[in-house]
């Protein structure tokens, strides 16, 4: 609870020295927490999931979830960060502008195959030349994004209506090691479905590394001015997040995080 309150703090606070909008999107408890408790310098807030279908059947066992419900929500070009991501270069004024821009480029490797074997029953899948990371999401073509939503909601439906797969996705363990059914589904439906999509309507994936594809832990936490702190790597660099948002955020979270973590409020 420690990590994410300043993770959240430290990420909204580096994406607010950038861009004067930064909308949260969230259930009511983490609105709670966040900003009536905290205080975030968020400038709006959405509650979209709280009473969602897709969360209430699949929530458990796909990561991912509320993320897609998050890019399906908007009308209006944005640009999405992961609130694990930490984002301390600007986006240029051209990355900013393109039809999509995304964080930076994995490989299409055997976690996306074993992804494509699993989702082949739901979907059109095909092959791949790199697959987006989308710790950084930047959208201009709401009309792409719409239809690479509604891909990716339309395999939601078949998956909630397929009974082996749910049965597998209800036995979901947050305890476990990375990479279980329901985190290779959760991954590979938000960024590798995005490929295809992209890739069917032959619109080039633009990354922030320049769109070199790079494949170990370690390169893929660093790029350009902003580390992403996923995985195994949130749990090693646990007391790093929080020494570093004390720094940069001041001590202004300090008390309140401490209040929270320790039942006062």
């Amino acid at each position: 609870m420690e990590t994410y309150l300043w993770s959240q703090s430290l990420s909204v606070t580096l994406a607010k020295s950038q861009f004067e909008q930064v909308e949260l999107i969230c259930d009511s408890k983490s609105a709670y927490y966040l900003v009536e408790k905290l205080g975030l310098p968020f400038t709006s807030v959405r509650i979209l999931l709280d009473d969602n279908m897709y969360l209430k059947h699949l929530g458990k066992g796909i990561f991912t979830v509320p993320k897609l419900i998050s890019y399906s929500a908007q009308k209006d070009p944005f640009i999405h960060i992961d609130n694990d991501l930490f984002l301390y270069g600007k986006i240029s004024e051209k990355e900013l502008n393109s039809k999509f821009l995304v964080w930076c480029l994995e490989p299409y490797a055997a976690m996306y195959l074993r992804a494509s074997e699993l989702l082949s029953k739901y979907s059109c899948m095909a092959p791949v030349a790199a697959v987006p990371n989308t710790g950084v999401f930047v959208v201009n073509d709401i009309e792409k994004k719409d239809e690479y939503c509604d891909t990716v909601f339309n395999i939601f439906d078949k998956i909630i209506e397929d009974k082996q797969m749910m049965e597998i996705l209800s036995e979901y363990d947050v305890k476990q090691e990375l990479f279980s059914v329901g985190d290779i589904l959760g991954i590979s439906i938000e960024q590798l479905i995005l490929a295809i999509n992209l890739d069917k309507n032959s619109i080039p994936l633009v990354s922030m590394n320049n769109n070199k594809i790079i494949s170990s832990n370690e390169e893929i936490a660093f790029v350009g001015k902003s580390i992403h702190c996923f995985g195994d790597r949130k749990r090693l660099l646990k007391e790093g997040i929080r020494s570093h948002a004390i720094f940069r955020c001041g001590r202004k979270y300090y008390k309140k995080i401490k209040e929270v973590v320790n039942g006062e409020c």
